[in-house]
Formats: C-alpha cells, structure tokens, sequence
C-alpha cells in the first residue's frame, strides 16, 4: 500500500530552509554600527534585510508553492503524475494524427466526393480554424476544470472520427473534421497548462518539450503509416479506423489516469501540514473528482486569456513564424494534389514515404535545441543586461530557422513544378499514363528532404519564438498572475492564419487553370513568393524584437523610470509576509 509522505518543497532558496524557515541573512551592515533612521526609526541594517529579502522575492515571481493537501497536484506520488501525464501524451498523439491524416489522400477524397482541390484543402484548413477556440475553453475551465473539458473534447474528436468513417458527402465530412477541431483547440489549451498544475517549476521544461516532441512525431509521421493503410483494400477509410480505435483507447486511459488538476493555492510559501497515510486507491478516488470541479473566477480571470492579443511582442512574434509554419503544413497538403495526378500518379504509399524527410528534420533540431538551450530563470529582478542576452539568443535561433525556410521552399516549389511540368510536356497524348518509377525523372527522396528543410526551417523558427514569450513572459507577467497570455495569444493568431493559407494554397499553386501544367503551374512562383517574402518580413520582426523588444516590454508592464515603482512593491510584498 503506497502512501502520501511530506510534500517537497517548490523552491529552495538561498536564506529559506526546507521546512520554509527563513534563515537570517548575514549581510555587510550585520556588523557595523546600527544607525536609525530619524523618520521611521528604522537601522540601516533593517532596510538592507529588507531589500535583500525584495531579492528573494523577485526569485519567487510566478513560482508555485505546495501546500499540506492531498489536493495539491504538487503533492501527488511520482506514479501518478506519471501515469497522467502518459495519458496526455496519449491524447496529444492523437490531435497529431489527425492534423494531416489525409496528406496521402487528398486526391483519392477529391474523386470521390467530386470536389475541387480548394475544398479538400478545407477539410483540414477549417479545423485548424475551429482549433483556435482554445481561449473559450480556457475560460470554461476557470468555472468547471480542466478534466470535464478535456474528457469532453476527447469525447467531440472520437464522434469525428466515428462520423467521418460513414459520411456519403463532402458537407458532411467537413462537419466531422469541425468536431475535431475543437478538440484540438481544447487540448490545445489546457494540456499544457495541466502540466503546469502538476510539475514544479524545474520539471515543467522536461515536459512540454517530450509534448512537443510527440506532437512533432505524429503529425509529421502519421502521413507514413496513413499512406501504407491507405494503398490496401479499404483505401483511406482504413486510417480513419485504426485512428478511431486507438482514440478510444486514449479517451478511456484519459479518463481512469488522469484527476482534475485545477486547484487554488498561495502565492507564497505556506507552513505545510502534515499527511496522514492514505490507501492508494482512495486518494485516487479522491483525486479524480468524479463530480465536476466548480470554480468562482472573476471578470478579470477570465478576460486573462485574451489579453495577450493586443501585445505588440505577440503581433510581432506572429509575424516572425506564421509564414514558415503556415507555408509548411499548406505545401504539405497540397503535395497530392500535383503528384498523384496525370502524369505521375504517385500512390499513397510513395506519398507517405516523403515524409521521412520532414519527420527526422523536424524532430532532430527541436530535439537539439531543446537539449542545448536550457531556458534560464528569468526574474523581474533580474538585470537588463542578462536578461537581454538571454532573449536574443532566441533570435540567434530564428535567424537560422527563417535561412532554412526559405532555402527549402524555393528549391522545392522549383525543383517539383519543373518536374511535373516536364513530364506533362513529354507525355504523348496517346498514352494513358507515365509511372512514377520508370518514366519520370521525379526523385521521391529530393522532393522529401526538400520538403523536410521547409519543415525542419518551421520547428527551429517555433522553437525560438516560443522560447523568447517564454523569457519574457518570466519578465513582465509573474507578479501579475498572467504567465502564458503571450504564448497562448501567439497560438491563436498561429492557427487562424494556417487554416487560411492552408485553404488558399492549391489555388495559388495551380495558377488558376486548374489541373492543366499538372495543376503545378503557380507552383515556383508561389514557392518563391512565400520563401522570399517569409525570410525578409520574418528578419524585419527579429531585428525590431532585438533593438526594442525590452522597451516595448517595459512600455507593457507600465513601468516608468528604472524600475523605482517595482522596487517599491516587492518590498510591500515582503512587508507583508513579516506580518
């Protein structure tokens, strides 16, 4: 039988102990002459414990404190975070699934429902779309939780998925991916803030960055296994089945494994009590919260999600990544579109294969660079200078990002639009078709580590813009309670766009005449259009980030002077803590 023991404290500064005793702290007054101040009779010795003390005070900014409850995520045993977030991870894989689960199909799903291009594209782009309504269920949780929301957006994704495998329509098809897409948005939402319930400050890095990588590897590598699926008798119809099963089982984990996280507790370091022992399974009854969580937030709670819209760093941020993201989930899309038609016809299982580019260069670099660049603890106190040099070794990181970008999407939309226009010149208009493997001059493995450049360009840009909102959400939002807005503002505006160019891509890139050219026609132009505007616009927004990005942070947080106004409430804080 497991217990719960003492919980751990969150953090362990220098001048508190474990137990959260605050130890005296010997600075250089301690030993000189005590000289009172005539106004309010205070030594000077004082004055120093207590700008010392503002210190501490600025490292505790935004940290959380675990209290002597059972309900604390925090005090959880390490078995059962583990087993809820395995369960997260679980659902993220399937929101990974299905984002570009008809990759290798496009074209199958255009015959079939006798549509255009533009409206195959929509079936993907519009849940994109309906995935930015993550802010809504972030404010629904403040009132109810976040277990019932996502059990409920697990429940909206598998009646997609169960909806789609017998519609007889496009409407009816599209309506299906709308479901899914506000699952999306909701896990979307609150899957990461859960993790920030549960972990200590120290832990959460390690955590998103495995959530990022599942979602990395599933949705760059799903386009693999759906293609294989997809060439046996069935057809894509198969995908969506093995997809729907294993969704069941992620909603069922989901349920059993993973207890309400929402949970009210200080900003401050409380004297924990004890825990008496208690059997596993009752804690875990307990903690599961069966009944809804009931929440009372007020209008400013629940206004905090939209906060962050507004934000010069966020429209600016969206500008930096939104093309080299957008572009590279629309060109994916758009790949059957040319390459399994007249005179290619490329089957879905060659499809898939492309993607091996795109699933090792995305992975492979955010990996890296979520190993090599350990984010720093960034304080309101902390200085200028350091915290400065810090953010811009996140535009050192998007420079690179926007180089590969760009190099990729121009060599792709040449390399694939002379291809296929070669071909369609060459094709004697008495034959019936020209296999991909023998006539054509189309090397599968170039079009995917182009592809995969594009792609890998997108990950590294992501990865240093969300480091920088991260860095300077750790500046200018912990006292105030409002950590995240500018991540969650800049995913919004992020999703909206890509649905955007997702459904506008085909159009750009048959040139307007349709599947004549091999439907490739605005290919190359295209290509170079979003490579070359993405890269400029994208180093315009870093170069303005680097010269007043930490005036634009000060101009948000309202601060005048150097800081006099922050200095003055970190040491009512501490004031009041000594009462």
């Amino acid at each position: 039988m497991a217990s719960i023991t003492e919980p751990q404290p969150v953090l362990q500064n220098l001048g508190y102990s474990r137990n959260e005793i605050e130890q005296p702290w010997f600075g250089s007054n301690r030993n000189s002459f005590t000289k009172m101040d005539e106004g309010n009779g205070k030594s000077d010795a004082q004055f120093d414990d207590c700008f010392d003390a503002e210190k501490d005070t600025g490292e505790w900014e935004g940290q959380k404190f675990s209290q002597g409850s059972i309900e604390d995520p925090l005090n959880w045993p390490s078995y059962r975070k583990a087993l809820a977030f395995f369960s997260l991870c679980l659902a993220f894989s399937v929101v990974g699934m299905q984002r570009l689960m008809f990759v290798s199909v496009n074209s199958v799903i255009e015959a079939q429902f006798s549509i255009s291009s533009t409206q195959t594209a929509a079936l993907t782009g519009v849940a994109f779309i309906f995935s930015a309504s993550s802010p809504l269920w972030e404010m629904l949780s403040m009132k109810v939780g976040k277990r019932s929301i996502l059990i409920f957006a697990s429940m909206l994704m598998l009646a997609g998925s169960l909806w789609n495998m017998h519609v007889e329509g496009f409407w009816q098809f599209l309506g299906g991916r709308m479901f899914q897409g506000l699952g999306w948005g909701a896990f979307e939402g609150l899957g990461r803030r859960a993790v920030g319930d549960m972990y200590f400050e120290s832990q959460i890095p390690a955590c998103l960055m495995i959530l990022s990588i599942i979602d990395l590897a599933f949705t760059w590598g799903t386009p693999i296994i759906g293609g294989y699926l997809s060439q046996t008798i069935g057809g894509y119809g198969n995908q969506i089945m093995l997809m729907t099963i294993f969704q069941a089982i992620s909603m069922f984990l989901f349920i059993v494994l993973f207890p309400e996280t929402a949970f009210s507790r200080s900003d401050y370091p409380a004297p924990s009590t004890s825990i008496p022992p208690t059997s596993s399974f009752k804690s875990w009854l307990k903690t599961l919260h069966v009944m809804p969580y009931w929440g009372n937030p007020s209008k400013v709670d629940l206004l905090k999600p939209l906060k962050g819209f507004s934000s010069p760093t966020t429209i600016l941020t969206f500008v930096l990544s939104s093309l080299p993201i957008a572009a590279a989930y629309a060109f994916a899309l758009s790949l059957s579109g040319f390459l399994s038609a007249s005179p290619l016809f490329i089957f879905p299982t060659q499809m898939g294969y492309i993607f091996l580019g795109p699933l090792l260069l995305s992975i492979i670099p955010y990996l890296l660079l979520s190993i090599m660049s350990p984010t720093k603890q960034i304080t309101a106190t902390s200085t200028g200078k350091n915290s400065g040099n810090s953010t811009r070794s996140a535009f050192r990181i998007a420079i690179p990002g926007l180089i590969l970008f760009a190099t990729g999407t121009v060599f792709f939309s040449k390399y694939v639009s002379t291809t296929v226009i070669a071909n369609v010149m060459g094709v004697d208009s008495n034959s019936a078709f020209v296999t991909s493997d023998s006539d054509t001059n189309l090397n599968l493995r170039v079009v995917g580590l182009l592809l995969g450049l594009m792609v890998a360009g997108g990950a590294v840009v992501s990865f240093a813009v969300q480091r920088y909102l991260g860095l300077r959400e750790a500046q200018m939002g912990r006292e105030r309670g409002e950590k995240g807005h500018l991540e969650r503002a800049h995913h919004v505006l992020l999703t909206i766009f890509t649905g955007i160019v997702v459904i506008a891509m085909p159009r750009w890139v048959d040139g307007g005449v349709g599947q004549e050219m091999g439907g490739v026609m605005g290919l190359k132009d295209t290509g170079f259009g979003l490579g070359a505007f993405g890269f400029i616009v994208g180093l315009v927004a870093v170069i303005v980030l680097w010269v007043s990005g930490d005036r634009i942070t000060g101009w948000e947080m309202g601060e005048k002077g150097k800081g006099k106004g922050k200095e003055e409430e970190f040491v009512y804080k501490i004031k009041q803590l000594q009462v």
